[in-house]
């Protein structure tokens, strides 16, 4: 995952709370699976993860 794939990926699950699958394949991914795994190796948390926090980050 290049790190422009990454920070836009990031950038669509914060703010909107947009579901990982349309994420994925809106930077490339036909399986959300490798999205994922990916996003993990190089970000350090899971896609999941990323929005969970936002969502709780929001609520405060």
């Amino acid at each position: 995952m290049l790190c422009r794939t990454a920070v836009h990926a990031r950038e669509l699950i914060e703010p909107e709370e947009t579901p990982v699958k349309v994420v994925a394949n809106a930077v490339g991914y036909s399986h959300v699976s490798n999205f994922s795994t990916a996003y993990r190796d190089y970000l350090g948390e899971t896609p999941g993860q990323t929005l969970r926090l936002s969502t709780i980050d929001t609520m405060r």
